[in-house]
């Protein structure tokens, strides 16, 4: 699809979806943070950790199959770097363009 959803609803997004985590089933869990990383979501600091420890439990009782892992731990990897790096060109537009809308919206 090659879309980046825009800074507002990545940061209405990722707090819902942590919150939702320790319901998920390990196939959700693993489709949402995929998901998320396919499309160069850059989580804020902190967020990983707090999904990580969610999903724990479920690593725990060994309710992951091999593939489910893989995919994963893929996942957070992406997610890891796309957290680290600069954004990208498109991503600071969006950033930029999303700062003016806010700011219209106040005045």
């Amino acid at each position: 699809l090659h879309h980046t959803p825009s800074p507002a609803w990545t940061a209405a997004f990722l707090p819902a979806a942590a919150s939702a985590m320790k319901f998920m089933s390990p196939q959700g869990a693993c489709c949402l943070l995929h998901g998320l990383a396919i499309a160069g979501v850059r989580p804020p600091p902190g967020w990983l950790s707090s999904v990580s420890s969610k999903l724990a439990q479920g690593l725990a009782r060994g309710k992951y199959s091999a593939g489910q892992l893989v995919m994963l731990l893929r996942a957070v990897a992406r997610l890891q770097q796309h957290a680290s790096s600069p954004p990208s060109p498109h991503q600071h537009q969006q950033l930029q363009h999303s700062q003016q809308q806010g700011q219209s919206q106040e005045g």
